[in-house]
C-alpha cells in the first residue's frame, strides 16, 4: 500500500546493507533533486518513488482502460492523471517529512554514520543514536532534584546546630536555675 508507513521505518532505522542498496531507475520514475540533507534523505525519496509506482503502475491504467471507447485517447488521459496523483501523494509525503523534520534527522544519522570507524568489510561501525531529548530532559531533572535535595539538607544541618544550641543553652538556664533554687534554699534555712 502506498500508505505504508514501515518504509519511514525502514528508511530510519535500516540495515547497513539495506541502506545501501541502489534501486535502479524505472521510466517515468517520479524524480527528486538529490537533497541537501544527504544519503538517507535521498533514499528515502527513493523509496517512495519506488512505492507509488508499484502501487500506481499502467496496469491500473490498462484495467480502467478497458471498455471506455478510443484506447489511447484513454489510456494518455489516464496516464496523465495517474502521474498527477502520484505527484500530489509524493508531495503529500514530503510535506509531512518536511514538518517532521525529518531531513535534517536523516542528515543527523549521515553525519555520526561518517564520523564512526570502518571495519575490514568496508561497513561503518554503526553509530549509536543521539540521546533523545525526553531522557535529556529527565536528566536535568534529576540533576535540579539532586541539588534540591543538598539544598534541604544543608537547611536541615543548620537547623539541627541550632537545636542543638538551643539544648544547650537550655540546659545552661536550668543548671543556673537549680544553683539558684539552691541558693535560695540555703538563705532561707540559714
Amino acid at each position: 500500500s502506498v500508505y505504508n508507513l514501515s518504509l519511514i521505518t525502514t528508511i530510519t532505522n535500516g540495515s547497513p546493507t539495506g541502506m545501501d542498496d541502489q534501486l535502479a531507475e524505472d521510466p517515468g520514475s517520479l524524480q527528486e533533486p538529490a537533497h541537501k540533507n544527504g544519503r538517507r534523505w535521498n533514499r528515502f525519496i527513493e523509496v517512495l518513488d519506488r512505492t507509488l509506482e508499484r502501487s500506481l503502475n499502467e496496469g491500473i491504467v490498462a484495467n480502467t482502460a478497458n471498455g471506455l471507447g478510443n484506447p489511447t485517447l484513454v489510456n494518455d488521459c489516464l496516464a496523465q492523471m495517474l502521474l498527477i496523483v502520484r505527484a500530489n501523494i509524493k508531495s503529500e509525503f514530503v510535506e509531512i517529512a518536511n514538518y517532521w523534520d525529518l531531513p535534517s534527522k536523516l542528515q543527523l544519522m549521515d553525519d555520526i554514520e561518517r564520523r564512526q570507524p570502518i571495519r575490514q568489510d568496508g561497513r561503518r561501525v554503526l553509530a549509536p543514536l543521539p540521546v533523545p531529548v525526553n531522557e535529556t530532559a529527565a536528566r536535568k531533572a534529576i540533576d535540579l532534584k539532586r541539588q534540591n535535595n543538598e539544598h534541604l539538607r544543608e537547611i536541615l544541618l543548620a537547623k539541627e546546630k541550632e537545636n542543638q544550641d538551643l539544648q544547650r543553652r537550655i540546659a545552661e538556664l536550668d543548671k543556673s536555675a537549680a544553683t539558684l533554687a539552691s541558693t535560695v534554699k540555703q538563705c532561707a534555712q540559714g
